[in-house]
């Protein structure tokens, strides 16, 4: 039960990039979560099927539902492992709040974020890609509350 809250802002979020969809989703999603909460992430997976869109990762799941403090920047950050864990060390960046902070700097900006990460902090660009759509996610939720 809880990585529902967490599906449901990842949803969100991808269903406003999907623009014209979002209220489709949204109402598709709030019936599943309303009458079988145990096959929320199968209604989940459908729903990305049909929009063509991925499918989140258990790990990004946790990354999103897990308060920033309980969270480890090398097994919890999607994108992230011990290769781009000593490249974000190198970079300054020791610790999910670190990270967190630098999209902040960056005004939670994406492209400014994946910017980062493959010029100062050298990731590669599909690290980056899972790095920041994981930020993203974890804002919206941070801003819902």
């Amino acid at each position: 039960l809880r990585c529902i809250p967490s599906l449901v802002a990842w949803f969100v979020y991808t269903a406003r990039r999907a623009a014209d969809q979002h209220l489709i989703v949204l109402e598709l999603l709030t019936g599943y979560r309303a009458s079988l909460l145990e096959t929320a992430r199968e209604a989940v997976t459908v729903l990305c099927q049909v929009m063509a869109v991925a499918v989140p990762s258990l790990r990004q799941e946790r990354f999103v539902s897990t308060p920033l403090q309980d969270l480890d920047l090398e097994s919890d950050v999607p994108g992230v492992g011990p290769v781009s864990f000593q490249k974000l060390t190198d970079a300054n960046i020791k610790t999910v709040t670190n990270l967190v902070g630098q999209f902040m700097i960056l005004d939670c900006d994406e492209q400014k974020m994946g910017d980062w990460l493959t010029d100062v902090a050298e990731l590669r660009s599909l690290e980056a890609k899972k790095v920041t759509t994981g930020l993203t996610l974890k804002a919206n939720i941070l801003r819902a509350v």
